[in-house]
């Protein structure tokens, strides 16, 4: 079952200042993520749903939504910024939630 990779414009935005070899790192975890879903990296802050995937010196932070096989890029950071990015995704769960709903619905 392929998931639908959805990301947020944080991630977007944080992406674009990536250097290429970043790029094409979190590219190849996107196909990976596409392919395997929810058991792709390590979950965090207790929940399976919200997952991480080191990628040498960052860190690219996802929601695994299995009910809807789709999965929302929510952010990147490196070691330093580690717990305050994921203290702020844990902030904003039902938000992303809300977010995901609304894009799937429009996508039928």
């Amino acid at each position: 079952m392929l998931y639908q990779i959805i990301p947020t414009p944080d991630f977007k935005n944080r992406i674009s200042r990536c250097e290429k070899q970043e790029e094409r790192r979190i590219s190849s975890l996107i196909r990976q993520l596409e392919e395997k879903g929810g058991t792709v990296g390590n979950p965090l802050a207790g929940f399976r749903f919200f997952r991480e995937k080191r990628l040498n010196g960052k860190r690219v932070y996802f929601l695994v939504y299995q009910q809807y096989s789709t999965i929302l890029l929510v952010a990147i950071s490196d070691k330093k910024e580690q717990q305050a990015t994921i203290t702020k995704i844990m902030t904003r769960l039902e938000q992303y939630h809300q977010q995901v709903i609304e894009l799937l619905k429009y996508a039928k």
